[in-house]
């Protein structure tokens, strides 16, 4: 059972049907799942997402996509590993890391194509395409084969090789292109972002409550990559870059959640 009820307009709060859209046809704003939240408060509990299995998947009801069209690889409830140095030397009582590398095809991107290949599936799509430096397009070379779909990635040339195997494996259709990455995107044929779109954002989102379900509200800071979600850290941050976009999504979910946002540099071991 999925709560979804539309797409909401995060600037100018206008509601739309839930169609593979991703942005507001009035002010251009991205656009987020809205939820009937009492029926969450009266149909889930807990304790039955503790039941559910050791993935991502636990949290099917509360994700916006029919669970029927999962694609599970074994995504998410990955390690939460205790690092006492770096706690030391940030001064920290305790610090948590999470170790996304071991998700299947080894990184956090797993979690956002788990979301956007159910709701690609859901609207009847065959195909899942993308242009990647690495990591997204090793996820969706796999979910795409566990699925039966055909993938097309899109890749720099120059790549190392070991990102162009980890693709490969999967038998995507693999396009190598003379360029950066802007060209990559500049080049990728259409596909239809919008099911992607909202599906990198749960999916980011999906790494923050798995921390919030695990401690509660006996957390108050939260690292991403270099970045530090903390109550006691705070400096601004390039929202409006595209190179940031990704770490903006899950920096406003944060923010939204009570945490305030720092930067670091990180220079020790675990």
């Amino acid at each position: 059972m999925s709560f979804e009820i539309a797409l909401k307009c995060r600037e100018c709060q206008r509601k739309f049907d839930l169609l593979p859209i991703y942005s507001c046809e009035f002010c251009f704003g991205p656009l987020e799942v809205d939820y009937d939240y009492d029926k969450i408060r009266k149909n889930i509990s807990k304790k039955q997402i503790a039941n559910g299995p050791d993935s991502l998947w636990r949290y099917a009801p509360l994700l916006p996509c029919d669970e029927n069209f999962k694609v599970d690889i074994g995504t998410g409830f990955t390690p939460l590993i205790q690092s006492k140095n770096l706690a030391q030397q940030l001064g920290l009582k305790k610090l948590w890391i999470k170790n996304d590398t071991a998700n299947p095809t080894w990184s956090f991107k797993d979690r956002v194509v788990s979301m956007a290949i159910a709701r690609a599936r859901q609207f009847g799509y065959k195909d899942l395409a993308c242009a990647s430096t690495g990591n997204l397009a090793n996820s969706v070379s796999a979910h795409a084969a566990q699925a039966d779909m055909r993938a097309l990635v899109f890749m720099p040339d120059d790549l190392e090789l070991g990102k162009v195997i980890g693709s490969s494996v999967y038998n995507p259709i693999l396009t190598m292109i003379n360029g950066n990455y802007d060209m990559l995107v500049a080049k990728r044929i259409h596909s239809d972002p919008s099911a992607y779109r909202r599906g990198h954002v749960i999916g980011n989102q999906m790494f923050s409550r798995f921390v919030n379900y695990i401690f509660g509200n006996d957390i108050s800071d939260i690292f991403s990559g270099y970045r530090i979600f903390s109550k006691r850290f705070i400096k601004t941050f390039p929202q409006n870059s595209n190179e940031f976009e990704v770490e903006a999504e899950l920096t406003i979910h944060a923010l939204e959640q009570g945490f305030k946002v720092g930067e670091f540099e990180c220079l020790y071991k675990p």
